[in-house]
C-alpha cells in the first residue's frame, strides 16, 4: 500500500501539473522519489505499531493460555516464568 501512495504522488503532481518546479527543485530524483516514499511508508509503520501493541494485550487478556505462550515466544517478549524454564 505504501508503495501504491508514493507512486500516486508522482503521478498526481504531474496531474496537477506541480510536478514539473518539483523536479527544478536542487534535489535530486532520488531523492525525490525516497522522500515520497518515506513519507508513505513511515506513517503506516507507525499505524502498524500502534495497532501491535493491543493485539498483543488481547491475546494476553483472551486467547488459552498456549497460544498466548506461543504469541509470546514468537515476539521475543518472554514473561518470567518461560526464562526460569
Amino acid at each position: 500500500m505504501p508503495s501504491l501512495i508514493a507512486a500516486y504522488s508522482v503521478v498526481g503532481e504531474r496531474q496537477q501539473g506541480t510536478l514539473k518546479p518539483v523536479l527544478t527543485t536542487p534535489i535530486r530524483r532520488e531523492e525525490l522519489l525516497l522522500g515520497k516514499a518515506l513519507a508513505a511508508l513511515l506513517p503506516s509503520i507507525a499505524v502498524a505499531y500502534v495497532v501491535y501493541g493491543p493485539f498483543l494485550a488481547c491475546v494476553e487478556l483472551f486467547a488459552l493460555p498456549g497460544v498466548a505462550s506461543a504469541v509470546r515466544l514468537r515476539t521475543g517478549s518472554r514473561s518470567n516464568d518461560a526464562q526460569s524454564s
